[in-house]
């Protein structure tokens, strides 16, 4: 970074960046007085609280030996191989692929390291954005979003016609591609046309 009297010059993209980082830190960090509900609302809101708890399906890390890089799905290996090169993401793009990541396993410190090479790398910043992916507050950790939802952010390649895979019409979620195409992977299967055959179309692209 070039320095001038103490002054480091920044783009506009890198300012609103900072900016919001900051004020979603001082946000997270302040102190809400919320006042206290009416009993009868307590109760309700326990017992629904209580009802949903024993039927929401709890999303637990999918477990592969290792991160297989030639498994990941169109968009996150896109998102990857910018991240690595030191290209700026959009935050819907740093979160999807942070999220993936810790869901297949990788550490929150090996996950900084696909980060560092942002050209707005902040450690502290990085560390504590990632850190709250992976807690989510209940040990759970986020999930990454769904193929509807990055094809909305405009990350997912193949709805864009930029890239071509024959797995995705046959999936709704990057981690449902990493888990099939990671068994290819580790069964040495590349002839996909068992697609066809054993899976049911999801999506039309």
């Amino acid at each position: 970074r070039y320095v001038d009297k103490g002054w480091v010059p920044v783009q506009r993209l890198e300012l609103n960046r900072l900016v919001s980082g900051k004020f979603k830190l001082l946000i997270l960090h302040s102190a809400f007085d919320v006042p206290t509900l009416p009993q009868r609302l307590t109760e309700a809101v326990q017992r629904v609280e209580t009802d949903l708890r024993g039927k929401i399906r709890k999303t637990k890390p999918v477990k592969i030996t290792g991160s297989v890089v030639s498994a990941f799905p169109p968009c996150i290996s896109n998102i990857h191989d910018d991240a690595t090169q030191g290209k700026n993401l959009s935050h819907e793009a740093r979160f999807a692929l942070a999220s993936f990541l810790l869901k297949i396993g990788m550490s929150k410190e090996e996950v900084l390291g696909v980060f560092k090479a942002a050209p707005d790398f902040v450690r502290g910043l990085a560390e504590y954005q990632v850190g709250h992916i992976a807690s989510k507050g209940a040990g759970e950790g986020y999930t990454p979003p769904g193929c509807s939802k990055l094809q909305g952010n405009s990350l997912c390649p193949v709805y864009l016609g930029t890239a071509k895979d024959p797995l995705c019409e046959y999936v709704q979620h990057p981690l449902g591609f990493y888990q099939t195409r990671a068994w290819e992977v580790s069964k040495g299967i590349d002839n996909h046309s068992w697609y066809a055959t054993k899976k049911r179309k999801r999506q039309s692209l």
